[in-house]
């Protein structure tokens, strides 16, 4: 199994000067809390999709994990952060089993290790709450399979941390260029799970009181502050 990871955040609410991968949580970066946890798991093989300022991230890739075996796909400058575009660069890289994660996520490593432990080949960390809103992914789930991954509705908390079968993710990618084809790039990568909800079948992986958020904002930053121990 290996891992991908969207690195490519500029984190324009925080008004950083660092990728959002970067900043600093407790004077560590968000970076480390996250590839600490895959190198304990094991998981050393890792692709970083980047944009903003991306020779600070390989430079702290190559200062912080000399032993990493860590591919950076760098975004054009004219894509300006359609991360949607930025997965088209890997269809030919997958041959494994993927942990396909944003960037600007902090969660628990035991988290992390019941994802990669658990039966299910295609899974999502869900919330168990099914009545979430707000900014955040949702789901909407029926009959035990995520058929859809957004976030103008109302449903389970969904984290931006998935782990997919070789062939689940390949369809995914699938649906991806579909949707680029046809112009639909303003949008969430995971919007284009939906068409192909059947044959991906994206299952949640439930959860609840364990720390697993998104950091978007000065406000996440704080909580996360205040949470990490």
């Amino acid at each position: 199994m290996k891992a991908i990871i969207l690195a490519g955040g500029l984190g324009t609410r925080m008004n950083l000067t660092v990728p959002k991968f970067l900043v600093p949580i407790k004077e560590k970066p968000l970076a480390n809390y996250m590839l600490d946890s895959l190198m304990k798991l094991e998981i050393k093989e890792i692709i970083f999709l980047t944009g903003y300022k991306s020779e600070l991230i390989q430079e702290f890739l190559y200062r912080e994990y000399p032993s990493l075996d860590s591919k950076i796909i760098q975004d054009p400058p004219e894509q300006k952060g359609s991360y949607i575009c930025s997965l088209l660069n890997l269809e030919n890289l997958i041959d494994d089993d993927i942990l396909f994660i944003h960037g600007d996520l902090v969660c628990e490593e035991k988290l992390l290790k019941k994802l990669i432990q658990h039966r299910e080949k295609n899974s999502a960390l869900t919330h168990i709450n099914p009545y979430s809103t707000g900014k955040d992914f949702k789901a909407k789930i029926e009959k035990g399979l995520i058929k859809k991954i957004g976030v103008d509705f109302k449903g389970n908390l969904v984290m931006p941390l998935y782990k997919f079968s070789k062939k689940s993710f390949l369809t995914w990618l699938k649906s991806i260029k579909e949707f680029v084809d046809q112009g639909k790039i303003n949008c969430y990568a995971e919007e284009a799970i939906e068409p192909y909800a059947d044959k991906i079948r994206l299952k949640p992986l439930f959860y609840d009181k364990e720390l697993c958020m998104e950091i978007d904002d000065i406000n996440d930053l704080k909580k996360a502050e205040s949470l990490i121990k």
